[in-house]
């Protein structure tokens, strides 16, 4: 999963916890929006792994404030 979002413009770090299930992603949201982000996670899903988006939160603003 962590390579799916990687690979999306805009995305500067993607962390995924395994243990806790869930995945932070740093990302620049006037270029990619919490869609792309959420459909990037579902694809990124095989025969043996569903994964998918329960919920999301803006952990600081964009662009950092200088």
């Amino acid at each position: 999963m962590r390579g799916a979002l990687e690979k999306l413009q805009g995305v500067q770090e993607a962390t995924v916890d395994w243990e806790e299930g869930s995945a932070l992603v740093s990302y620049d949201p006037e270029g990619l929006t919490l869609q792309q982000l959420q459909e990037a996670v579902e694809a990124s899903s095989d025969a043996d792994h569903v994964y998918r988006v329960v919920g999301s939160r803006l952990a600081e603003p964009w662009p950092p404030p200088r």
